[in-house]
């Protein structure tokens, strides 16, 4: 990541860089935090830090570090305020292109992980895995893709099942997504529209507002046979040629909704 000195960057050049990158197509969570370490110039950058509840005149210094992405959150900032106190603001990213509306994954895994993670009975566990086609169905006639069952193909006592527990625990799950368990949970959920021209369009918002946002609405059959969760989705991964995460559960999100 290239850091521009605050001292060979006015407000005007800073923005028109800004701009170009993401015309460039360059727009990732490194220049989110070389964005946040500009606060002082990048208006944007300053905005997000007020959402957060810090004034310009209390902050002395901010920086922002790149994380892992095994972590729900992208990016940790550290802000340092004039009182000599240290804050850090955990922040999960999602980067969209020109205004598209449209499904983004927010995570993926095995069956037996959400089993585990979740609590899951063994009943509900047997009906995913037949989802996904972790395990192939057998004996069953007219099936849309014989290496699987979807959702409105199951008879109806393991179909209410799976309904029923993913209502029954529809707030820790959608956290779980979210939020996150691990000592760098979410805090907060930004994201970020890469125009085709202009300038950028953001929405930070606090994690407990997103979580709450996306639980909106009923845990239902979709018409493709997947699973609603108030307003994600979940459905088999499919793709890597056959590979066996394939097999895998997927859970994504319309990131805009934030925006209506």
């Amino acid at each position: 990541m290239t850091v521009f000195p605050l001292s060979v960057l006015n407000k005007t050049e800073l923005s028109k860089r800004n701009s170009q990158t993401a015309k460039d197509g360059l727009l990732n969570e490194e220049v989110i935090a070389n964005k946040f370490h500009h606060w002082r110039l990048d208006m944007e950058a300053a905005s997000w830090l007020q959402e957060m509840s810090y004034r310009d005149e209390e902050v002395r210094d901010v920086s922002a570090d790149v994380l892992s992405n095994k972590f729900k959150a992208d990016i940790l900032v550290n802000i340092y305020t004039k009182d000599k106190d240290a804050f850090k603001e955990y922040v999960s990213i999602k980067l969209v292109s020109n205004n598209k509306r449209g499904f983004n994954q927010i995570e993926r895994g095995s069956c037996l992980k959400y089993k585990m993670l979740w609590n899951m009975p063994d009943s509900v566990y047997r009906s995913l895995r037949l989802f996904t086609g972790d395990v192939r169905p057998v004996s069953v006639q007219d099936l849309r893709d014989d290496r699987r069952m979807f959702l409105d193909e199951m008879p109806e006592q393991p179909r209410r099942e799976i309904l029923g527990f993913f209502e029954e625990n529809k707030f820790g799950i959608l956290s779980d997504l979210l939020r996150g368990r691990d000592d760098n949970k979410a805090d907060w959920f930004l994201v970020v529209m890469k125009p085709k021209s202009g300038d950028l369009s953001s929405k930070l918002v606090n994690i407990d507002d997103v979580v709450r946002l996306y639980l909106d609405g009923p845990v239902e059959v979709t018409k493709k046979g997947s699973l609603k969760i108030g307003k994600l989705v979940m459905q088999r991964k499919g793709g890597d040629r056959g590979k066996e995460s394939a097999n895998q559960l997927q859970f994504k999100l319309d990131p805009l909704e934030l925006f209506c």
